[in-house]
């Protein structure tokens, strides 16, 4: 008898425990899923004059669709289907030369726009090729985001603030 009290015992102690598990991965990824923050940024020399910058990010909500921009422009572009950026120098100033950025991902593409749907998160990447003007010496330079603009359900139009855009920054590279 208290042979089978032990092994009850340790049988409920280890379906709670998985109940617990369970429970906690599902609350883990239900909270993941009310998120929009960078993952990621790096940038790196693609050639001797050619840098890439790339600036990953994570967006999902629980309640809506997210339709995400697969564009990407440089500059201040306010658009609703494009995510602008600008490249900085190591002065501050916003960098003169050429520039090809687009949003990737594995999410869905509906309507001409990345589609997330509800209760999930994806993953997006903006990947920007910057070549800078000629110059007598090596400068450093960066990627800004300066307009993430997103909507909930295909209507409501919605942007990052400045304040949430100064995460979405890489590293100074030297080109």
């Amino acid at each position: 008898m208290l042979y089978t009290r032990h092994t009850m015992k340790n049988t409920f102690v280890k379906i709670g425990g998985a109940s617990i598990g369970v429970f906690v991965c599902l609350f883990v990824h239900t909270i993941g899923a009310e998120a929009y923050f960078t993952k990621s940024q790096s940038a790196q020399a693609i050639g001797p004059i050619t840098g890439l910058f790339l600036i990953e990010y994570d967006f999902g909500m629980k309640t809506h669709n997210v339709h995400m921009p697969p564009l990407a422009a440089f500059g201040d572009t306010l658009e609703r289907d494009t995510v602008s950026y600008q490249i900085i120098d190591e002065d501050g100033n916003v960098a003169i030369g050429t520039s090809l950025g687009a949003v990737l991902s594995g999410a869905p593409f509906k309507g001409g726009m990345y589609v997330t749907d509800k209760g999930l998160g994806r993953r997006f990447t903006l990947a920007v090729a910057f070549t800078p003007a000629k110059s007598p010496e090596p400068k450093k330079y960066r990627l800004q985001v300066t307009q993430l603009p997103f909507n909930f359900d295909g209507t409501q139009e919605l942007q990052l603030n400045p304040s949430e855009l100064k995460y979405y920054t890489t590293k100074y590279l030297s080109l």
